[in-house]
């Protein structure tokens, strides 16, 4: 029986470190299903929005590092 509940995506925060510039925070992007991609952006407006958006248009995780790519500016 195939799953059709509803995909829902999150932005979720994460403390980063980076030796050039140190600790910082950003934001990753969660899937219900629990996959997830780290440190997309720094701006959790964009990673909300974003999360939005996928979750809206039913996003195949399969896509989602593809179109997360896509949309970064």
């Amino acid at each position: 029986m195939e799953n059709t509940a509803p995909r829902r995506y999150k932005a979720i925060p994460e403390n980063m470190y980076h030796p050039d510039i140190g600790e910082y925070v950003s934001y990753g992007l969660q899937s219900d299903s629990e996959e997830c991609v780290h440190d997309i952006s720094t701006y959790k407006e964009f990673a909300e929005r974003l999360a939005t958006v996928l979750t809206e248009r039913q996003l195949s995780p399969v896509h989602l590092l593809e179109t997360i790519a896509d949309m970064i500016p």
